[in-house]
């Protein structure tokens, strides 16, 4: 994850109010790039995230439901990463005096609390999610 590098290597202790900020911009960064997703998708991957189902078995049911907004949604999903690359770019910036002496995985850990916490990352914090525990 990007943010975590910068913020490993960056010259300012993070601090909890840190953590919210950091996961509030990402959070901005990501629901502003993710627009054309449905709700309907979002909804199945959240669900997913949220009560340890299986990642492909919640899309793939959503997808039988709603097959042509299903294939809309992957298009989308696919392009994803492109299209939050500058905003991500627009935080390590921001960012870049804030320093954490913590791991790695306890930095990431942290965000994916402060995602976690506020309600208008629900959708953030299931992506990250997913995607640490697909690595």
């Amino acid at each position: 994850m990007l943010i975590v590098s910068t913020i490993s290597a960056s010259c300012n202790v993070a601090g909890k109010d840190d953590y919210a900020n950091v996961a509030e911009d990402i959070c901005g960064c990501v629901n502003s790039k993710s627009e054309d997703i449905s709700e309907g998708m979002k909804t199945a991957i959240i669900d997913a995230v949220e009560t340890g189902q299986e990642m492909e078995a919640s899309v793939d049911a959503y997808a039988t439901e709603n097959p042509d907004q299903a294939i809309k949604d992957g298009v989308a999903m696919m392009e994803l990463g492109e299209r939050i690359e500058g905003c991500i770019a627009d935080l390590e910036i921001k960012y870049k005096d804030l320093y954490s002496n913590e791991s790695d995985e306890e930095i990431e850990r942290r965000l994916l609390e402060a995602l976690k916490k506020n309600d208008k990352c629900k959708w953030t914090h299931a992506l990250i999610k997913s995607e640490m525990q697909a690595n």
